[in-house]
């Protein structure tokens, strides 16, 4: 098990206190993974949600508009399904063009992910494009990147993000 806390400064007074609290949960490894797991459902579900009209809208992310989006979460799905499964990526990240079906494609790599990091572990270099890092900064990227993007699509999309105050936390903690 491990711990992580964000800086107790972030926050101040009581809401200061409650937040660092919440912050210094302890959770086994196991716990991260479930979290990663509904965090990445959860997106797929939002991806199901996007229709036709929607793709040209913009995102708060201001490089992308929604259907841009969609290509960089699902490209980068298949990049981290190739890293923890010790694959070699067969396609060029920064010029890789899903083409559509996206929550499709993204359920896909997001099962392989799953299934890579409970088989194989976290505990351990992976290659990631071209270079090795820790599974730990692989699994935190994870975290992070889908919670950030899934709430750019979210407010895309004029909907609430999908994601429980437990797994913002993780991911924020990542």
């Amino acid at each position: 098990m491990y711990r992580r806390r964000l800086s107790p400064f972030s926050k101040t007074g009581t809401e200061g206190v409650a937040y660092r609290r919440a912050m210094d949960i302890t959770l086994a490894p196991d716990d991260t993974l479930t979290t990663l797991e509904s965090m990445l459902t959860r997106t797929t579900a939002l991806m199901e949600s996007v229709q036709p009209a929607d793709l040209a809208a913009p995102t708060p992310c201001t490089d992308f508009d929604v259907e841009q989006l969609l290509e960089h979460m699902t490209t980068w799905a298949q990049v981290f399904d190739s890293t923890v499964n010790d694959r070699p990526l067969d396609f060029d990240p920064m010029t890789h063009v899903v083409g559509g079906d996206y929550a499709r494609v993204f359920a896909t790599a997001s099962d392989g992910i799953v299934a890579g990091l409970r088989d194989g572990g976290w505990d351990r270099m992976m290659t990631m494009t071209a270079s090795p890092i820790p599974g730990e900064m692989v699994l935190n990227m994870l975290l992070m990147e889908y919670l950030a993007h899934g709430w750019d699509l979210a407010r895309a999309m004029g909907v609430a993000a999908p994601y429980t105050e437990q797994e913002a936390i993780v991911a924020l903690r990542a």
